[in-house]
């Protein structure tokens, strides 16, 4: 049976610690709040469409 010898730190997952700049650092929370609240209401107004296309009864 063939095994793939794995060098070190290969396959396993490390922290890398990269030094930003605050200016980058708070462009990038912003970017993420941002995105937060579009996929917010992204999933309100599908949810919103599935309960208008639920058949009425």
């Amino acid at each position: 049976m063939a095994r793939k010898n794995l060098s070190s730190g290969e396959g396993i997952s490390r922290k890398i610690e990269i030094r930003v700049p605050d200016q980058l650092r708070a462009a990038i929370k912003s970017v993420l709040r941002d995105g937060e609240k579009l996929s917010a209401f992204a999933r309100t107004a599908f949810e919103a469409e599935i309960e208008r296309r639920k058949p009425k009864s």
